[in-house]
C-alpha cells in the first residue's frame, strides 16, 4: 500500500495546557517533556487553564495559537489533568445531520466528553435545547489539530496514588521511551474481537476496524469468532496476562466506562483490569463503546494508562461506537505519522465520507455472520485520544 499524501496545514508547535492546581507540582516534569520535545524538532507552548475555564475559551485560544496555515501553526495539544472538557450527544448530532438510522432517546442516547470540539476549529457547534450539550453539529467538519488528554484524578483513588503522581509516572515512562531507556514488548499483535470482526469489515469492506498487518506483518495473533465471546475472552486474558507483552492490543467487545462485557466469556470490570499482571502493552486500539469516558471514576482508560505499564497511547471512544476506525489509520501510523496525526486523518476521513453507507461484519449474539450498513461519522464527536499524541512508532521494515 502507498503511503497516502497528507495536507501540510499543521506545523511543528504543540501546545501543553496544563491544570492550574497542577502547574507547580509537575512542573520538572513538564520542563523534561518539553526539552524531549525540542530535541525531536518541536516547538512547545504551555498553557495554564482554571478547571472552570469555559471550553469556548480554550477553543478560541487554540485558534489564536493555530494561527491559520503558516509553517508554525499548531499541530496538537496535549491536555494535561482536569483540562475542561466540551460535552456532546453524538446521537442528537448524527440525527441532526440526517442520520435517521440512529433511534430516538435509549440507554445509549446521553452527553459524553468531546474533545472533537477543540480539533475541529471553524465548524459550527450548537446547542440547540440549551441544556449545555452540543447537539448539532455544522459547517466545516475538519479537524485542524489533533488533541490527545491525560487525565489522571478519576483514576487516583482506584489506583491509590495522587492525580500529580500519576501524571509523574506517566511523564517518566514517556521519556523512558523516547530515550530508549523503556523495557519494550516484541514487535506484535493481538487483536480479540466478539461483536465486530474488524480486520474483515476493514479489509473485504474498507470499513469500521483495524490492519494491524501494516505494523507488524506476520506478527499478529487473532483470537475471536462472530458472536464467540468466550473465546475472545479468552484473547484478552491472554493480551494483558503475558509475560512478554505486545506492542499493539486490538480489544473489540462491549465496553462500558468501567468495564469490558464479552457476552458468554465474562465481564471484566475496573478491578480485575487494575490487578491483572504484567499489561505489557505498548498501545491500545479499542474497538469498543466507552472506555475514553474520562469523567466517569474510574474510567477504564485511565486504569490502563497509569498503571507501572509500558502503555502510551489509547484509542477509544466516550460514548457507544465512539471510536476511530477509518480505513486511514494503520496506514498512516506505518508511514510513519504520530499518534495524534494519523488520529486527526482519520477524523477528517470520516468528515469528508461524513453520513456515506459502509459495511461490516457484525454480530451481537451467536447468531450467522451477516454483514451490515453503518454510516461514517455517526461516533465521531466521541473519540478520544488518551496519551501523548506526538509519538510515532519505528517503521516496520516489510512496509512500502
Amino acid at each position: 500500500m502507498a503511503q497516502p499524501m497528507r495536507d501540510a496545514r499543521s506545523g511543528r508547535t504543540l501546545a501543553v495546557v496544563v491544570e492550574a492546581a497542577l502547574a507547580g507540582l509537575i512542573r520538572a516534569d513538564l520542563d523534561r517533556y518539553a526539552a524531549d520535545l525540542a530535541a525531536e524538532g518541536y516547538a512547545v507552548i504551555r498553557h495554564v487553564v482554571s478547571t472552570d475555564t469555559p471550553p469556548p475559551q480554550l477553543r478560541a485560544w487554540l485558534a489564536e495559537q493555530h494561527g491559520g496555515e503558516s509553517p508554525g501553526s499548531l499541530a496538537g495539544a496535549v491536555l494535561v489533568g482536569r483540562v475542561p472538557a466540551a460535552r456532546a450527544n453524538k446521537n442528537a448530532i448524527a440525527r441532526a445531520a440526517g442520520m435517521t438510522k440512529q433511534k430516538p432517546p435509549d440507554d445509549y442516547w446521553h452527553a459524553h466528553p468531546c474533545d472533537l470540539y477543540y480539533m475541529n476549529l471553524h465548524g459550527d457547534w450548537q446547542d440547540r435545547d440549551g441544556d449545555g450539550v452540543f447537539d448539532a453539529w455544522e459547517g466545516d467538519r475538519t479537524s485542524d489539530l489533533w488533541v490527545s488528554r491525560l487525565r489522571a484524578d478519576t483514576v487516583a483513588k482506584a489506583l491509590g496514588a495522587g492525580q500529580a503522581d500519576l501524571l509523574r509516572r506517566y511523564f517518566a515512562k514517556n521519556h523512558a521511551y523516547r530515550t530508549a531507556q523503556l523495557r519494550l514488548p516484541p514487535r506484535r499483535a493481538l487483536v480479540t474481537w466478539f461483536t465486530i470482526d474488524p480486520l474483515r469489515a476493514q479489509f473485504e469492506h474498507g470499513g469500521w476496524g483495524c490492519m494491524p498487518g501494516l505494523l507488524h506483518g506476520p506478527e499478529v495473533e487473532v483470537r475471536g469468532a462472530m458472536g464467540d465471546g468466550v473465546a475472545a475472552a479468552e484473547g484478552y486474558r491472554e493480551l494483558v496476562a503475558d509475560p512478554d507483552g505486545f506492542e499493539l492490543g486490538v480489544i473489540n467487545c462491549a465496553t462500558f466506562f468501567d468495564h469490558h462485557r464479552f457476552g458468554d466469556g465474562g465481564e471484566f470490570h475496573w478491578q480485575w483490569v487494575r490487578d491483572v499482571r504484567p499489561k505489557r502493552v505498548l498501545w491500545y486500539h479499542m474497538l469498543t463503546s466507552e472506555p475514553g469516558f474520562h469523567d466517569g471514576e474510574p474510567y477504564l482508560a485511565g486504569i490502563y494508562l497509569f498503571a507501572d505499564t509500558p502503555t502510551q497511547v489509547l484509542y477509544c471512544g466516550a460514548q457507544h461506537s465512539g471510536v476511530v476506525a477509518a480505513p486511514t489509520l494503520y496506514p498512516d501510523l506505518a508511514a510513519g505519522h504520530s499518534f495524534g496525526e494519523a488520529y486527526r486523518y482519520t477524523t477528517n476521513y470520516e468528515a469528508a465520507h461524513w453520513a456515506e453507507w459502509h459495511r461490516q461484519y457484525v454480530s451481537w449474539s451467536n447468531e450467522p455472520d451477516r454483514s451490515d450498513s453503518w454510516q461514517w461519522g455517526q461516533g465521531l464527536p466521541a473519540a478520544v485520544l488518551h496519551g501523548d499524541g506526538s509519538l510515532r512508532l519505528p517503521p516496520w521494515q516489510g512496509y512500502t
